[in-house]
């Protein structure tokens, strides 16, 4: 499941889920992302919905589940999003997670990142030519914006 995780196989999110069970499944997706029961299919497993989901509810789902009610299994989950951001980003930061997507056709790249009790959402809607690849550059661009955030300039200059 981890290597699934890492590489966003979403085959083996939907066996699993099948093995959970269809409607378990989805009535947690659904509590998760306050969604009405009733616009919860098949395809939400895999990020789809009837209205769509905004980065805005995407992050705020991603920091009350990173913050609330930490249980073993949620902490083997930030232990595996922990290595996806180190390796991914090449930054080396404890109980600091990234999960990443791509919306239809690969045209928009997104980015949660959590660390501490904040949560960043990062939308790159931009797709170079001939570049199919899941994440494109945007890491290039959120690493600059991470840093630019947990390391602030040290010199502040008034004017």
């Amino acid at each position: 499941m981890d290597d699934a995780l890492f590489h966003s196989n979403n085959n083996s999110f939907i066996n699993i889920s099948d093995k959970i069970g269809i409607n378990d499944t989805l009535n947690f997706i659904s509590e998760t992302l306050e969604l009405p029961c009733e616009e919860a299919y098949p395809s939400t497993i895999l990020g789809a919905t009837k209205s769509g989901i905004s980065l805005f509810q995407l992050t705020l789902s991603y920091n009350k589940f990173l913050t609330q009610n930490i249980d073993s299994d949620k902490k083997e989950l930030m232990k595996v999003l922990n290595k996806i951001f180190r390796n991914k980003l090449n930054i080396d930061i404890e109980n600091a997670f990234l999960k990443t997507g791509t919306t239809n056709n690969n045209e928009e790249r997104l980015a949660i990142i959590h660390h501490a009790d904040t949560t960043y959402g990062f939308l790159r809607n931009e797709n170079p030519k001939n570049d199919n690849s899941k994440e494109g550059n945007i890491f290039k661009h959120i690493k600059r914006a991470f840093y630019s955030m947990i390391n602030p300039p040290k010199e502040y200059k008034w004017i």
